[in-house]
């Protein structure tokens, strides 16, 4: 099995980090119970509190796909925008 997995990189806007925590937080739980979600952790850099880096590990794309349809994510896409200077995502393979 070929497991898909991201790291995404959040910049929050500098009086928002806070409230971006908050939001990145919220989606920890929900996603690990969402079928076919292997790993979905969340970190803080310590030198910089406004980065943050989701690594997310998923058993396929479908699953994936799937998780940018719940209500949880959904939510955070629509609060997103105020709250994040930058975000970039990498796909990864583990080796």
């Amino acid at each position: 099995m070929t497991t898909l997995c991201k790291q995404i990189e959040i910049i929050a806007k500098a009086d928002l980090i806070d409230n971006l925590k908050q939001l990145l937080t919220a989606l920890i739980e929900p996603s690990l119970a969402e079928p076919g979600c292997l790993k979905y952790e969340l970190y803080q850099c310590e030198e910089q509190a406004e980065r943050f880096i989701i690594i997310e590990g998923w058993e396929s794309v479908e699953a994936l796909n799937a998780h940018k349809l719940t209500p949880h994510f959904q939510h955070f896409k629509l609060a997103m925008p105020d709250l994040v200077e930058d975000k970039s995502s990498t796909s990864l393979i583990k080796i």
